[in-house]
């Protein structure tokens, strides 16, 4: 269902109030200058500023989870660690991990095993389903090796 034009004209996102382009009913409403999605449903738009971009940041900016990632350990525990300390309403008997596409844990628990992740590609994709809202976000990260440890130490600023 397509959103009346009328409507997009006036609608701003309510975090920067910025502009909002509309890309379908899949894509959702799109702020460019935030990188965050709204959703529409049944021809709403849900406006609603949300919480997954807090929990992806904290995520993307913990420094064990991403020494996890380099030690190739697909560290789930590091993952809800870094969730929890947001303010982002959810279950922690509830959520969902993913690495790669392996569901490691599954409502709080370990499911799928921790073998069967392979973290050696250079893109690594994490998923996390709180499973409290329509809403979704996506951050780039950088990692946290030996070589990124030196070069950003390695000067003086």
């Amino acid at each position: 269902m397509a959103l009346d034009p009328r409507l997009l004209a006036v609608l701003a996102c309510p975090v920067d109030k910025g502009p909002l382009y509309y890309l379908g009913d899949e894509g959702g409403l799109y702020n460019p200058r935030l990188h965050r999605r709204y959703v529409v449903q049944n021809g709403i738009p849900v406006m609603l500023p949300d919480e997954a971009v807090d929990v992806a940041r904290a995520v993307s900016r913990s420094n064990l989870f991403k020494a996890a990632i380099f030690g190739n350990d697909p560290n789930w525990g590091r993952v809800l660690a870094a969730v929890g300390t947001t303010a982002a309403t959810f279950d922690p008997y509830n959520i969902d991990v993913s690495f790669n596409g392996v569901w490691v844990c599954r409502n709080g628990q370990p499911d799928e095993s921790r073998d069967l992740v392979d973290l050696t590609p250079r893109a690594v994709d994490i998923r996390i389903e709180l499973k409290s809202g329509p809403a979704e976000a996506t951050v780039w990260t950088n990692d946290l090796t030996h070589d990124y440890v030196h070069e950003n130490s390695a000067y003086a600023s």
